[in-house]
């Protein structure tokens, strides 16, 4: 049995940046968690992160499975601008993991500078 995909796809590259990222995402955020999870505020975060990281590969795969041409960033843009539900549940969890990696890279700063500035 042969499974035809409907469409173009985007290059691999771009899926294995992708999963690299989500996979990197997950385990930082998990390992994160578990340094840090006496910080109110950030504990709660990391959880939605984890939430998301975990959930989003799920609906953007089961999203771009119905895609008839294309691929799967142009029916994305055209969820969006057709008020799909899903196509925006997609966009909300890349926001929401994109300013996890801010809040996170921010903080290993924040902790370099509290530790150089201890040294003095």
């Amino acid at each position: 049995m042969v499974f035809e995909i409907s469409g173009e796809s985007l290059p691999m590259y771009f899926w294995v940046v992708y999963y690299l990222v989500l996979i990197v995402t997950f385990i930082t955020g998990f390992f994160y968690l578990i340094k840090n999870r006496n910080i109110k505020g950030i504990r709660e975060f990391t959880l939605i992160n984890l939430a998301f990281t975990f959930i989003f590969p799920f609906v953007s795969f089961h999203y771009a499975i119905m895609r008839t041409e294309g691929n799967e960033l142009d029916y994305w843009l055209q969820g969006l601008s057709h008020i799909n539900l899903k196509a925006y549940f997609i966009l909300i969890s890349m926001i929401v993991i994109l300013s996890w990696w801010f809040i996170f890279i921010k903080s290993l700063n924040s902790k370099k500078s509290t530790s150089i500035n201890n040294q003095f």
